[in-house]
Order: C-alpha cells, then structure tokens, then sequence
C-alpha cells in the first residue's frame, strides 16, 4: 500500500472524527469499507466528501460487500453498452 493511500485513509478518518464520532469509531468505519475505498479508488473527491459518504453508509448499515456487488454490477453493464460516454458518478452512490 503506499504511503498516498494511507494518508488519505488517515485524512478520512480525521473528517469522520469532525462529524463527531470516537476515533476509534472512524477507525472502524474505514476499516469496514476499505474495500470499497480501494474499489473506487477515488482520486477526486475531497476527503471530507468522502468521510461523508462512508459515514452515511455505515448509519444505514450498507454492507461493504452489498455496494461492491453494486458497484462491479453497474460497471460491468457500463461495458456492455459500448457508448463510453455515460457517466460513472453514480458508482460512488451506496
């Protein structure tokens, strides 16, 4: 893993903090989607849009393994339309 992803890992662990939850409840927020992180691999959300969005799914107890499923569904009909020009926005979406 390299050093950029854990710090933006720490990063949003720090935002979840600012929404007012223990560390170590941010901790495990991060460590229960760190799939999905590493799946959308988002490079152009802010940290704290993404903290946001992790934090939404673990109040609405979205499975890590439910939105990858999603997510792997979504992109793979994304393959079979064969446009290219729809957008991918909504993968980010639990």
């Amino acid at each position: 893993m390299s050093m950029r992803r854990i710090s933006f890992e720490n990063l949003i662990v720090e935002k979840l903090i600012d929404f007012g939850i223990s560390r170590l409840e941010a901790d495990e927020i991060v460590l229960k989607y760190l799939p999905v992180i590493h799946e959308l691999n988002d490079t152009h959300d802010s940290a704290r849009i993404q903290a946001e969005r992790y934090y939404n799914a673990h109040l609405n107890n979205v499975k890590p393994t439910e939105w990858l499923e999603k997510i792997h569904d979504l992109k793979n009909d994304m393959l079979e339309e064969e446009t290219g020009s729809r957008s991918t926005s909504f993968l980010f979406k639990y």
